[in-house]
C-alpha cells in the first residue's frame, strides 16, 4: 500500500488546532491571532477559540507586542522527539567536519511523506541564506539532497509523486532519468534549483536497509568553483558514509 496523506474523518477542527501550533518555528517564534488565523485559514473568531484551547492546556502563552508564543511546556515533547530520533545528533560531528573542510553550510535532510525536511544544520562562518530551514517542508524534486530522497522512494510512491507535478513546470521524463542516475552513482549535485546562485552536493545516508537521509553542503557557486567541486563532493560522500556507519552501529 502506498504511503499517502490520509485524513481522519471527523477531526477537522483538531487538525487545524495542531496545524496552528505547528506554524511556530525558529523564524516565527511569535504570532498574532490574525497571523494564526490566516495560517490555518479560519475566521479570527475561530482562531481565538483555538488559541484559548492551546492556552488552556499550556502550549501557548502571551508574548510580546500582543502576540502569542509557544510555552516551555513543549520542551519535554522536544526532548522526547530527540530521544526517539537520534539521527541529528549522530550526524552533527560529520556536518561540522564538512563545514570546516569546505567553508560552507552543511545540512542533513530526511523525507517526511512528500517533502524533504532539514533536521540538522551546521552554519558556515559566513552563513548563506538558504530555503532549507530546520523543520521546514520543501519539495522533493528540487535540490541535490532532496532528489536523493526522491530517488530512494519505492517505485510506486515515486511514480505517484512525479505524476502530481505540473508538466508545464517539470520535465518528468528528464527528472526520472536523473533520479535513476543518482541511484546508480550514489551522489547528486544541483545549481540554482532551490536558491538562486547556490551550488550543492549531496550523498545518501543508509541504515543497512536503504537510504534514510542525505548529507549536503550548499553555498554560492562563486565560492565553490569547478576545480574545487570534486573535492567537496568527496568530503560530502565521506561524511555521509560516517553517519551511515554510526546509524548502522546504533541498530546492531
Amino acid at each position: 500500500m502506498t504511503e499517502q496523506k490520509r485524513r481522519t474523518v471527523g477531526t477537522g477542527s483538531s487538525r487545524k488546532v495542531l496545524t496552528m501550533l505547528m506554524t511556530f518555528d525558529e523564524r516565527r517564534s511569535s504570532a498574532t491571532a490574525d497571523e494564526l488565523a490566516r495560517a490555518v485559514g479560519v475566521p479570527l473568531s475561530t482562531a481565538y477559540r483555538y488559541i484559548s484551547l492551546l492556552r488552556e492546556v499550556g502550549l501557548l502563552e502571551e508574548g510580546p507586542n500582543g502576540g502569542f508564543v509557544v510555552s516551555a511546556k513543549v520542551l519535554p515533547l522536544a526532548r522526547a522527539a530527540m530521544a526517539a530520533h537520534p539521527l541529528p545528533d549522530l550526524a552533527m560531528p560529520a556536518l561540522r567536519e564538512v563545514t570546516e573542510s569546505c567553508g560552507e553550510t552543511s545540512l542533513l535532510l530526511q523525507r517526511v511523506q512528500d517533502h524533504s525536511v532539514c533536521i540538522a544544520r551546521c552554519e558556515s562562518p559566513n552563513p548563506v541564506r538558504l530555503s532549507f530551514d530546520l523543520g521546514r517542508p520543501m519539495p522533493l524534486h528540487r535540490g541535490a539532497a532532496a532528489k536523493i530522497l526522491l530517488a530512494a522512494m519505492p517505485q510506486v510512491e515515486r511514480q505517484r509523486y512525479l505524476a502530481s507535478l505540473n508538466p508545464a513546470e517539470v520535465d518528468r521524463e528528464a527528472l526520472e532519468r536523473e533520479l535513476e542516475d543518482i541511484l546508480a552513482r550514489g551522489w547528486s549535485v544541483s545549481f540554482s534549483e532551490v536558491d538562486q546562485g547556490i551550488w550543492a552536493a549531496a550523498a545518501p545516508v543508509t541504515d543497512g536497509n536503504g537510504i534514510i537521509a542525505a548529507v549536503t553542503v550548499a553555498g554560492f557557486a562563486v565560492g565553490m568553483p569547478e576545480e574545487r567541486r570534486p573535492a567537496i563532493l568527496a568530503t560530502v560522500r565521506a561524511a555521509a558514509g560516517k553517519v551511515s556507519e554510526r546509524v548502522s552501529a546504533l541498530h546492531l
